[in-house]
C-alpha cells in the first residue's frame, strides 16, 4: 500500500487505486468521541468557540474500513458537553447527549426523540448503564451523578449522589458499580444497590488534580486521567495508592480508554497534543502520535480492528492511527 497526501488528508492508496482517508476535518473543535457499541459508526462533538452562543453539532461517521465516511450532521443550539450509546449490541441503540444549559436530548438518527432537563446546571459526562438499553448516568456541575431512564423520559427516583465537587467523569462496571472523578481529585466507586462507596474513596493530590476522564482495564483496575503529565492505574483490591504510573505526556493528561477484554493496550490524550498507546502490564510506552497541532482531547478503540484508535481535539481534525 502507498501513502500519498490528498489535499490535507492523509491517505493510502490500496492495491486497487482506492484512497483510505486517515485524517478528516470536523465541524469544529471536539472533546470527545464514541463509537457505537459494536459497531463502526461514530458519534462526535464539535463546539463553535467563535459564536455568541455556545453552539455546536453532533456529527455521524462511518470507519468502515479504516477511512472516516461523514453519515450527518445536527446542528445544536447549546453546546454538546457529552456523548453516549444507550443499550448494546442486541438491543436498540439510541445516542444520547447532554449539554451545557443542563439539558440531556435522545436521539434516533438525526432526529430528537425526547428531552429530559436536568438539575446539574450543567451536564458535564454520560455514561450508559452495561446490560440496559434505557438508563444512562450523568454527571454535573452541581456535584452529583444521576440516573436517568430515557424510555420514561424522567430520574431514577433515589438515584442521585452527591460529591465533594462537580462530577466530570463516571465510568460504569457491570451494571452494579459505577466510579465517579470529581474536579478535587477524588474518585469513588459506588455500590449502585445500596448506593454507598464499595471501596475507600481513592483520592489523587485533592485540590491540585481535576479528575478528566475515567476508564477500567479489567473488573477491578481502573486508569486515570488527570491534570497531571501521568496517567494514573489504580487496583480496587489494593490500598488507595496508585498500583501503576504511566509516563509519556508533557502536559496534562484529557482522556484516557483502555481494550478492555481485547488486550492489555491503554490509550491516553494530552494538552500536549500527543495521543500515546502504553502497554498497561508493562507501563511501556508502544506507541506516540503527534497528528494534533492543537490539545487532543479523546481517543476511542474501533471495535472492528484491535490495532485501530481514533482520536479529536481542539485542532477540529479526527484522526485515524493504526498500530503497526
Amino acid at each position: 500500500m502507498l501513502r500519498s497526501l490528498v489535499g490535507s488528508e492523509m491517505c493510502i492508496r490500496d492495491s486497487t487505486g482506492v484512497v483510505h482517508r486517515h485524517t478528516m476535518e470536523l465541524a469544529g473543535p471536539s472533546h470527545s468521541v464514541r463509537f457505537q457499541p459494536g459497531q463502526t459508526t461514530m458519534a462526535i462533538p464539535t463546539t463553535n468557540f467563535a459564536s455568541e452562543v455556545w453552539a455546536g453539532t453532533i456529527q455521524l461517521f462511518e470507519l468502515g474500513d479504516g477511512s472516516p465516511s461523514p453519515l450527518f450532521t445536527v446542528p445544536t443550539e447549546t453546546g454538546v458537553t457529552g456523548l453516549v450509546w444507550s443499550g448494546n449490541e442486541s438491543a436498540k441503540q439510541l445516542l444520547v447527549s447532554s449539554h451545557d444549559d443542563g439539558r440531556i436530548r435522545v436521539w434516533h438518527g438525526e432526529q430528537p426523540v425526547s428531552e429530559l432537563k436536568s438539575n446539574q446546571h450543567t451536564v458535564l459526562c454520560l455514561e450508559a448503564k452495561p446490560g440496559s438499553s434505557t438508563v444512562v448516568y450523568s454527571g454535573g456541575s452541581n456535584k452529583s451523578v444521576t440516573a436517568w431512564d430515557i424510555d420514561a423520559g424522567k430520574e431514577v427516583p433515589g438515584s442521585t449522589i452527591w460529591h465533594s465537587g462537580q462530577v466530570q467523569a463516571i465510568a460504569a462496571a457491570g451494571p452494579d458499580n459505577l466510579l465517579s472523578g470529581t474536579s478535587d481529585g477524588e474518585v469513588v466507586l459506588w455500590d449502585l444497590r445500596s448506593v454507598q462507596p464499595a471501596a475507600s474513596n481513592t483520592t489523587i493530590e485533592q485540590g491540585k488534580c481535576s479528575i478528566s476522564s475515567l476508564s477500567w482495564l479489567n473488573s477491578y483496575e481502573f486508569a486515570v486521567g488527570c491534570d497531571s503529565k501521568d496517567v494514573l492505574v489504580f487496583d480496587t483490591r489494593q490500598n488507595n495508592q496508585p498500583a501503576k504510573r504511566f509516563t509519556g505526556h508533557t502536559r496534562s493528561v484529557t482522556s484516557v480508554m483502555a481494550q478492555g477484554d481485547v488486550s492489555s493496550l491503554l490509550a491516553s490524550t494530552g494538552s500536549d497534543n500527543q495521543v500515546i498507546v502504553f502497554d498497561a502490564s508493562t507501563t511501556e510506552v508502544v506507541a506516540r502520535f503527534d497528528k494534533h497541532v492543537q490539545p487532543a482531547q479523546s481517543v476511542a478503540w474501533d471495535p472492528s480492528c484491535p490495532n485501530r484508535l481514533v482520536s479529536v481535539g481542539y485542532d477540529a481534525m479526527l484522526h485515524v492511527h493504526t498500530l503497526e
